[in-house]
């Protein structure tokens, strides 16, 4: 399974990163920034590289206008339209998350303090449904 990880606070990717991979061996990407993971979807489109799930890290008040959601929707279109988009954050109660989710923007939201548990849980019914 291809995860592409984009968060821009360093220490945060890095820990997911070995959350995510503390019970499985995923071909992991993480970028630093937006600008990092707007470059690496435009390449994965044009090169047609196969992303099975994308963890975003979007503030509230970007949920809906957020340029790297936008081009990870365009990608789920394009190229992959079993993609999971999941939204990870501090805040995991907004009611934009929820929106984003009912107009099928995103996949799935959940908590940035995820337990290790609950996250390979989450991955293990993602690779289910891929």
């Amino acid at each position: 399974m291809k995860i592409l990880i984009i968060d821009e606070n360093s220490l945060d990717l890095e820990s997911f990163i070995n959350l995510v991979n503390s019970n499985y061996e995923h071909d992991i990407v993480g970028c630093e920034s937006n600008s990092e993971g707007i470059e690496y979807l435009e390449t994965a489109l044009k090169k047609r590289i196969k992303i099975d799930v994308i963890f975003l890290d979007v503030k509230n008040d970007e949920i809906l206008n957020s340029t790297t959601l936008l081009l990870a929707n365009q990608y789920k279109k394009i190229i992959n339209p079993k993609l999971s988009i999941v939204i990870f954050t501090i805040d995991n109660k907004s009611k934009l998350m929820q929106d984003a989710i009912d107009i099928e923007y995103a996949d799935y939201y959940i908590s940035k303090t995820i337990s290790s548990a609950d996250l390979d849980l989450f991955i293990s019914n993602l690779d289910l449904r891929n």
